[in-house]
């Protein structure tokens, strides 16, 4: 989906399992692109993020923060109908937050550039399981 506009008109859509564990150590972010004709759209350093939620909808994790040293570095998004992707999302910093034992939202989101237009990518809904 896209942030701004509406999903008919997202360059991509981006895909987590549908029940995550915190006990895994990562997770795939599959990328779907929808445009045709494609286009190359790149990240920016820390860029490929992810959000916890409680069950009212509070956000209670984010990562990366600012504390963060992020490794990639261009990483690049292609848009065009049918191409797939994929990212790895990190899941120690949830197991390292000590939330609770119970059941969590999470959502990723990926902050691209195209040109010089910033464009927002947001996931499907995922349950977070924290044992």
């Amino acid at each position: 989906m896209l942030l701004s506009g509406t999903t008919a008109s997202a360059p991509a859509h981006l895909f987590l399992p549908g029940t995550l564990s915190a006990t895994q150590p990562r997770v795939s972010l599959r990328v779907k692109g929808l445009d045709s004709p494609g286009r190359s759209l790149m990240t920016g350093l820390c860029q490929v993020r992810y959000t916890v939620f409680d069950r009212q909808g509070r956000a209670l994790l984010g990562y990366p923060n600012r504390g963060t040293l992020c490794a990639e570095v261009g990483l690049g998004v292609n848009t065009a109908r049918g191409a797939w992707g994929a990212f790895t999302l990190d899941l120690s910093p949830v197991r390292a937050a000590r939330l609770p034992a119970g059941t969590y939202l999470m959502t990723a989101h990926i902050q691209a550039q195209d040109g010089g237009t910033r464009v927002t990518l947001v996931s499907n809904t995922a349950t977070l399981r924290v044992p």
